[in-house]
């Protein structure tokens, strides 16, 4: 019965996360964890909840509302909880997958270095999944790793091409190596996949332009400002 019963509690928290009501969710997922129901996973969601009202934070602090030190320390707290969380389940996928990501975002080469570390644990956990492929990607274009970004951004692709971003982040990568050719071929792709996209025509454009092919800049950069005419 009683098991039964933080079941329940755990799945309201689940639900209340998905609804926005992280107050809420935090203190569902606290009684859990006084039980010790599913600590790895309630570490998890627990943290997930703290990310998420730390990015409200921000969101606030932009449109110039003010942040609460409790809520930019609940990103602190965050980290602390996926790590424990790992120490309870090193195979825990989401909680690999999340410290990873969300240590990618710190801007020293230390915090990136760990990154890579979570989140190669994440894709040998489930090679499958696009989005940590696409985060792994993202680790080792920072970490100055071209060739081996350009292969996770690939496999990214492979497994998920539905994503535009993962398209446009490593058409920006071959730009950035110099690989022109390879930049067009994912612009070409981007466009016919996500024709309703304003950026994939405007870079497009770019790159007319700066060969000289004045004519097909002018209607790449039409067809892209025709789909937002805020793009310039």
């Amino acid at each position: 019965m009683r098991q039964n019963l933080l079941q329940s509690t755990f799945k309201k928290a689940n639900r209340k996360y998905q609804e926005h009501d992280y107050a809420k969710a935090e203190t569902l997922l606290l009684k859990c964890l006084d039980a010790k129901f599913r600590e790895s996973d309630c570490l998890n969601n627990l943290a997930n909840t703290y990310c998420q009202s730390y990015l409200l934070s921000i969101h606030r602090y932009c449109v110039g509302e003010t942040s609460t030190h409790q809520e930019i320390g609940e990103h602190k707290k965050a980290f602390k909880l996926y790590e424990r969380a790992i120490e309870l389940n090193p195979n825990h996928i989401n909680a690999n997958f999340n410290l990873g990501r969300h240590l990618l975002l710190r801007p020293n080469h230390e915090d990136k270095k760990k990154a890579m570390k979570y989140l190669k644990v994440g894709v040998l956990l489930s090679p499958k999944d696009s989005i940590t492929h696409y985060h792994l990607a993202r680790c080792k274009e920072a970490m100055m790793d071209d060739d081996g970004a350009i292969e996770e951004y690939t496999l990214a692709i492979q497994l998920d091409s539905s994503k535009a971003e993962y398209l446009l982040d490593r058409a920006s990568l071959y730009e950035v190596i110099g690989q022109r050719e390879q930049v067009r071929i994912d612009l070409d792709t981007a466009i016919s996949l996500f024709p309703e996209m304003d950026a994939p025509y405007l870079e497009r454009g770019k790159m007319k332009l700066e060969d000289g092919n004045l004519t097909g800049a002018l209607i790449d950069f039409s067809k892209g400002l025709a789909i937002n005419s805020e793009s310039w």
